[in-house]
């Protein structure tokens, strides 16, 4: 992806986060087929989102918890997410994530429990995959991602940072199982890690 392409990117949707109709394009009440709670965040429609900053995605919790305290409860539909709930340490709800689909894009947004937005997620599909994603926050904060695949893998990813470089290429590895196994980026001739799975 160019740089014009990720500057629009990300562009449009700083563009749509400060749209005051935004939230009308999601809806809170929402039909689903399956609820998973999870012992913190969940995978997020950016792909490799965590795992870009080197945290490690958490499987869902066997059964519902006793108690909700910092937890995240996840709504899917036909295996999509179409809501997420996060409580905090006291285990009031503290944000929503909220969901929206079309053959070419998929949404989230994020907002607190005054319905003010935190941040906006856009994930471009191509083919049946993420070709490229975004997320950008209302302070200004942006990352943008374009995913080169082969053989229904995600092999690089070019990035697009407010806090970092243009064209930063980062590659996979992956182990026996097909899982991401590790995430690293070129130093000379060295790698730096940037993620690894435990």
């Amino acid at each position: 992806m160019e740089l014009d392409q990720f500057v629009n990117f990300k562009e449009k949707a700083f563009k749509d986060i400060k749209n005051s109709r935004l939230l009308e394009g999601f809806k809170h009440d929402v039909a689903f087929d399956q609820v998973l709670w999870f012992n913190g965040s969940p995978q997020s429609i950016v792909p490799f989102e965590l795992e870009l900053s080197g945290v490690e995605p958490l499987a869902p919790m066997k059964k519902e918890p006793s108690q909700k305290k910092n937890k995240t409860k996840c709504f899917s539909l036909n295996g999509n997410p179409v809501k997420m709930e996060s409580y905090g340490a006291q285990g009031d709800l503290v944000w929503i994530e909220l969901f929206s689909y079309t053959e070419e894009l998929v949404r989230s947004v994020k907002v607190n429990v005054h319905n003010e937005i935190v941040w906006l997620k856009y994930a471009s599909r191509e083919g049946g995959v993420v070709s490229k994603a975004c997320r950008v926050d209302v302070d200004g904060d942006f990352w943008v991602f374009s995913y080169n695949w082969v053989s229904n893998k995600v092999e690089s990813i070019i990035s697009f940072a407010s806090n970092g470089l243009l064209g930063v290429s980062i590659f996979t590895e992956y182990n026996t199982d097909s899982e991401l196994a590790r995430l690293y980026f070129l130093n000379g001739e060295s790698h730096t890690e940037i993620y690894k799975k435990s």
